[in-house]
């Protein structure tokens, strides 16, 4: 089943409308601290980890690790820089 074809699927679209209005990662924190228990927390990350172990990704991941590689490469480059290697 979908989660668009639900009978709560006016009050999924107000959670992801209200998600995508998160500006960092302070107020994911918070917003998710306020809507769900620790253990539900886990039970996602869990959820994620089996999906990352199997090969699938959620949307936006793939694009923050190249962001973070590309971070790491520009401070490598800049330490070689500052020893004069490159």
């Amino acid at each position: 089943m979908s989660l668009k074809n639900t009978d709560f699927k006016k009050e999924l679209d107000i959670l992801f409308k209200a998600i995508l209005k998160l500006e960092n990662e302070d107020e994911c924190y918070r917003f998710f601290e306020d809507i769900a228990t620790i253990n539900e927390l886990k039970f996602v990350e869990t959820t994620n980890r089996v999906f990352s172990k199997l090969g699938f990704e959620l949307p936006g991941l793939e694009k923050e690790k190249k962001k973070k590689r590309k971070n790491q490469t520009i401070l490598i480059l800049k330490r070689l820089k500052k020893k004069r290697i490159c």
